[in-house]
Parts: C-alpha cells; structure tokens; sequence
C-alpha cells in the first residue's frame, strides 16, 4: 500500500508540472513550480546538465512566456513589481542573451535574426 501511495504521488506531481525544454540544455521553470522548489520571485529560464539543476539562471523572475526553435528562444518577463515588459532573445548555441529589450527593439531584431516564432 505504501509503495503504491508513493506511486500515485510521483504521477500527480510530475504529471502537474509547467516545465518545458526549450533545447541545448536550457530549461523553463514556471512560477508555480518555481514556488514549490523554494524559488519565492518566480518563473525563470535557466541552462544545466539535466532539468531541476539550476546550473545558470539565464532570465529572473517573472518569465510569463517563454518560446523556442532549433536555434533561438524567445521569452517575456515581466518583473514583480513592474508594468514594463520585457523581452529576451537567447541564441541557444553561443548562449548570447539580447535582452531585456522593448516591444519594437524585440520585433526589429526577430526579423533581422529570421527567427518566426511568436507569443500566442
């Protein structure tokens, strides 16, 4: 009965999970998971070995949305206590961070890049 209780709790929590691989060791963390691990600022992006490592926090707190292809990710944060967004572009392979930047700057560099994901 214990084993099987600890079963069907791996399942609940792993199931629950917002974490997503964004590819070439970086990670999303959402801010509901971020809580649950200790992280009390929020949603964040960061680079390891392997998901739950925290090797390198790429992007703080509060991450709302964060994107990714073969070669780029595209994130918006938007920090507690703030009303300005703020975007991110993170080239996956040489790890360079363009960011934070406006709406505009942001756009302006997507298109400049060819990168064609977007926000919903």
């Amino acid at each position: 009965m214990r084993k099987f209780l600890c079963l069907l709790v791996m399942f609940i929590t792993a199931g629950c999970t917002d974490q997503a691989d964004l590819g070439n060791g970086y990670y999303y963390l959402s801010e509901d998971d971020a809580l649950d691990i200790g992280l009390p600022d929020g949603a964040i992006i960061y680079k390891s070995r392997a998901k739950n490592e925290f090797d390198e926090i790429i992007i703080k707190a509060t991450v709302k949305k964060a994107y990714s292809d073969d070669n780029y990710i595209i994130a918006l944060q938007l920090p507690k206590n703030e009303k300005v967004s703020r975007y991110f572009i993170i080239d996956k392979f040489s790890g360079r961070i363009f960011g934070p930047l406006d709406k505009k700057s942001f756009n302006e560099l997507k298109i400049k890049l060819g990168i064609e994901i977007n926000f919903d």
